[in-house]
């Protein structure tokens, strides 16, 4: 073969090998696009599938869309409790330091002091309240759903107008919630004879009192769900879940029941199959120092849109 010829087959084997080496290249880059959209598409269907059909259906918006869903979590106005040797601010509660220091001393792990005062503070949520946060955010989180939480020091009813929200804590806690539960078939209201807070269901004013121990701590609790469609919204556009209760066990045996698919199941059960747009249901759950042991389906209303 001639020197021209032998250049020429050459040079056609090496442009054939460099046309391989880059269709190898653009396969490996278009399997490498594919695997990673295979492995999002797995990852995001594993997150939705976290979330049982059941918990899905009754929750609803809260789950979809892009936006924040609003977590709104209310708390009692606590005293603070300080050393004095702190800084001290001029406007205060007074209480006699008998008395603080014998509530101080009742926790080893501060330290010593000589003199205490007391500060008010908005930010401290009581513990049942707090688990319930706790049981809402591991659904969102599961549905790959975004959600924010809102103290109830800065929320106010039109920062939650045609969104997604979650409410927890009682109406004398937060503002936003009393607002949400006025009007409703079951709301939870202070009892003056009975000197104590209780579900009410305003047609027949019948009472659901929690039961009380020896101890004075609740043995027996009631948990109140609220479902209703956002206020400044479209029917079925977006929604608002209450999460109260008789104390803050009742609000987290609430978010129990609301985050169990068996006893939404249940529940969709008792009413023909498919949960209506706006309801109630009340829980009725067995405590021991302000926390639910068990819990269980007690009634629910149907609210007329």
């Amino acid at each position: 073969m001639a020197p021209a010829e032998e250049s020429g087959t050459a040079e056609k084997k090496q442009a054939e090998v460099e046309n391989r080496a880059r269709m190898l290249f653009v396969w490996a880059f278009i399997c490498g696009v594919l695997l990673a959209t295979l492995v999002g598409w797995v990852y995001w269907t594993q997150a939705a599938s976290g979330v049982a059909p059941a918990i899905r259906q009754a929750w609803g918006p809260l789950l979809s869309g892009s936006d924040a869903t609003i977590v709104h979590i209310s708390a009692p106005l606590h005293l603070f409790v300080r050393p004095q040797e702190t800084r001290v601010p001029q406007e205060r509660p007074r209480i006699e330091q008998e008395d603080l220091q014998r509530w101080y001393r009742q926790f080893p792990q501060l330290p010593p002091a000589e003199r205490l005062y007391v500060r008010p503070t908005p930010n401290a949520p009581l513990w049942g309240d707090a688990m319930a946060l706790s049981i809402v955010g591991r659904v969102l989180e599961r549905a790959g759903v975004s959600w924010e939480v809102m103290p109830g020091r800065v929320g106010a009813e039109p920062l939650l107008r045609n969104r997604k929200a979650v409410l927890l804590g009682r109406p004398e806690y937060s503002v936003i919630v009393g607002k949400a539960l006025e009007k409703l078939p079951l709301t939870v209201e202070y009892n003056p004879e009975l000197r104590e807070y209780a579900v009410l269901e305003r047609e027949g004013r019948k009472w659901f009192l929690p039961k009380y121990g020896a101890n004075d701590y609740a043995e027996v609790v009631y948990g109140l769900i609220t479902v209703m469609t956002s206020r400044g919204g479209g029917p079925g556009e977006q929604r608002t879940v209450v999460l109260t209760g008789t104390n803050s066990a009742g609000a987290q045996a609430a978010a129990e029941f609301w985050s169990s698919a068996r006893e939404l199941e249940g529940l969709a059960g008792r009413m023909g199959g498919k949960l209506p747009r706006s309801y109630q249901v009340l829980v009725r759950a067995s405590a021991s120092a302000t926390m639910p042991l068990d819990l269980g389906y007690e009634t629910h209303r149907v609210v007329e849109p």
